[in-house]
């Protein structure tokens, strides 16, 4: 499958801007809270 390393490489990605989004929600709930 030539195509694994490419799903792999955007899968990783999408994990990361799942992440980052996650972060900057807490960083929000955050400054808001206080």
């Amino acid at each position: 499958m030539a195509h694994r390393a490419g799903a792999k490489s955007s899968f990783l990605t999408f994990l990361a801007g799942v992440s980052y989004l996650g972060a900057a929600n807490q960083l929000v709930a955050v400054s808001s809270f206080n």
